[in-house]
């Protein structure tokens, strides 16, 4: 069904948008220059989770959403109520006047009264690597999300080599770098920490602060970052994979007696190591204290 078919009232699917890039992999996925992984869009795991909690009426806080909120508004539900926090509100204001109904100027890091217990579902896209203190942005959302809420994210972990080589060249000379080789925009690209961002720290930080349960995915998509140099790119997804690489994750609030915690076998495919570069899926439920 086209956007101008659908019925009044009906959101549209939340689908990750096809790319230049994505389609190239695609191409070399099937010429065998890449495994069958990068076939697929590597959003496309975390957006299917939010999109399971995508009810009418459903309250969402989009944490460090900027100018690119993760629920775009013609995908939202009947009576949604949809905010959008960062630390930057020039970033909040470039998503223009439609983006958001309410704009919140504020560090995840720092918990706040003003969002206690008034959001169901809590998402963060590419934003926990940011974050000073992983332990604080946790327990800001846990804070932030009522009873029975979830908290849905994807970051990049710690032990990529992406991440290793943020960590140790300058942040512009890896901005200049990263919009030279790989074409990004600088202006999207800010300074990261990767405080926490291992899947057994993440365990842990969830187990301690009181979440009902938790799941983290990885997926193993960095031959990416070295599409400068197919020679590299051919390499690099088959070089030995260790824990690192990007998270999933997803949150739900309330305490039901039930604590899931990182099974070692939803790992393999979630996180690419210091040498594979992967992503982690968090898909979270808040607990009591």
């Amino acid at each position: 069904m086209t956007d101008n078919a659908r019925p009044p009232g009906v959101a549209a699917p939340l689908i990750m948008k096809d790319t230049a890039e994505a389609a190239t992999e695609r191409d070399q996925v099937a010429a065998g220059s890449l495994p069958p992984r990068y076939g697929a869009a590597w959003q496309q795991p975390f957006l299917d989770r939010v999109s399971t909690a995508l009810r009418p009426g459903v309250r969402i806080l989009d944490v460090g959403s900027g100018a690119r909120p993760v629920v775009p508004p013609e995908s939202r539900p009947r009576g949604c109520h949809y905010a959008g926090l960062d630390v930057s509100g020039a970033e909040l204001d470039r998503a223009g006047p439609a983006a958001y109904d309410e704009c919140i100027v504020a560090d995840i890091g720092q918990a706040s009264a003003q969002l206690q217990a008034r959001f169901d579902l809590v998402v963060s896209w590419q934003v926990l690597e940011h974050v000073a203190s992983m332990r604080a942005a946790l327990d800001a959302q846990r804070l932030a999300l009522a009873d029975g809420g979830r908290m849905v994210a994807m970051l990049s972990g710690a032990l990529g080599v992406y991440a290793v080589l943020a960590r140790v060249v300058p942040y512009r000379m890896s901005t200049a770098i990263q919009e030279r080789l790989l074409g990004v925009d600088g202006a999207d690209k800010f300074p990261t920490r990767y405080d926490s961002c291992r899947a057994s720290r993440l365990s842990e930080l969830l187990t301690q602060g009181g979440w009902r349960s938790h799941e983290i995915a990885t997926l193993y998509k960095g031959g990416g970052y070295f599409r400068f140099s197919p020679t590299l790119q051919r390499l690099y997804p088959k070089a030995p994979t260790t824990r690192a690489g990007k998270c999933y994750c997803a949150f739900p609030k309330r305490d039901y007696g039930r604590s899931s915690g990182l099974r070692p076998g939803y790992l393999r495919g979630l996180i690419e190591g210091a040498a594979n570069s992967g992503r982690h899926v968090l898909d979270v439920g808040r607990g009591e204290a």
